[in-house]
């Protein structure tokens, strides 16, 4: 990397000392491996890493790596007597390869919980059902504890965008998370079909919602698509395409909580195993441009026992809580005094 291949346009200007830190790193480790690098190549990685750093930034202010989560969450767990030898763990997270590679939130737990339950379908919902939760709440040890991590993900492309995601070996980009994007999509068509109607008397009806298990064997892709209709108009009412997406990950968020919500039971067998205490640490992972590593946006994080209690353990965990409503973009005096990304 001489002096020689020095050209005028390339030009980066960072404004995150975190994203460069991490692009540093990554400059490094290509410059190790292949034995050299152009300035060119060095402006475009520096450049995609400020680029999607901005983004997360300001659609998900409190995302952190999930290596930082994972220390977090295990010093709470630890000061409440949880370790790794009895305290089960489960996951609710989509199927989509990308949210289980190398270093992401998933394998980080995975590996340091010792073992794993797996109760996510599409979108991150656990639609195991109340059966996959009994099931995994026999399994706890005696006197021991449950902790359960959900999410649902979405991607940002290499050239920044929200709800897009560049492939290993694919030449363009795809959509992440496919199913929500796929849910919104359809849920756009029927309501544009639906206005067009209504505008002209007499016209062929538009198709309707389905309702979940309507259409065999694609039970999970209809529920997500009845769930997002549901929430479409606050969806749509986003200013942009890149907060759109953003908004429908953070509603799919409240589709698997509510889920969530309505699996847990602690029933009377609770009592001859000590009552174990459940950890629910829920929010969104973020799927960075590779080779970044994956972000985890929580969103909630809770202690509950059988007798109904139930403690918040946010901002003990985690620090600032986003007070700012779901879906939409912080203050910018937040997103620049805030050190997560």
């Amino acid at each position: 990397m001489g002096n020689k291949h020095i050209r005028g346009e390339v030009s980066v200007k960072m404004k995150d000392v975190t994203a460069f830190k991490t692009a540093s790193q990554v400059i490094a480790d290509e410059m190790q491996e292949k034995g050299t690098m152009s300035y060119e190549r060095a402006a475009e990685i520096l450049n995609m890493y400020e680029n999607a750093f901005t983004v997360v930034k300001r659609h998900f202010p409190l995302a952190q790596c999930g290596t930082d989560i994972l220390l977090k969450a295990d010093l709470l767990l630890m000061e409440h007597g949880c370790t790794g030898d009895n305290t089960l763990y489960a996951q609710s997270i989509c199927p989509d390869e990308i949210n289980h590679e190398s270093g992401d939130i998933t394998e980080l737990f995975s590996k340091h919980m010792g073992e794993v339950f797996h109760m996510g379908g599409l979108g991150g919902i656990p639609f195991t059902g109340k059966t996959g939760f009994a099931a995994f709440s026999h399994h706890v040890p005696d006197d021991g504890n449950l902790f359960i991590l959900f999410a649902p993900h979405i991607g940002i492309s290499d050239s920044g965008e929200l709800g897009k995601y560049t492939r290993k070996g694919q030449n363009r980009d795809g959509t992440a998370c496919g199913a929500a994007c796929g849910a919104l999509k359809f849920c756009e068509e029927c309501k544009i079909e639906a206005d067009n109607n209504l505008r002209m008397p007499g016209s062929p009806k538009t198709k309707s919602i389905k309702k979940p298990g309507e259409v065999y064997g694609d039970y999970q892709m209809e529920f997500i698509t009845s769930q997002v209709n549901e929430r479409l108009g606050d969806i749509i009412s986003a200013p942009d395409e890149d907060s759109k997406q953003a908004a429908l990950a953070y509603a799919m968020f409240e589709v698997a909580k509510e889920f969530m919500n309505r699996n847990i039971h602690f029933d009377a067998t609770f009592a001859e195993r000590g009552k174990p205490n459940l950890y629910l640490l829920g929010g969104i992972q973020i799927n960075m441009p590779k080779p970044m590593p994956d972000f985890f946006m929580p969103l909630m994080f809770e202690e509950r026992n059988a007798n109904g209690t139930v403690t918040d353990l946010m901002e003990s965990t985690f620090g600032t809580v986003l007070r700012s409503r779901v879906g939409t973009p912080v203050p910018p005096e937040m997103t620049e005094t805030d050190s997560s990304v």
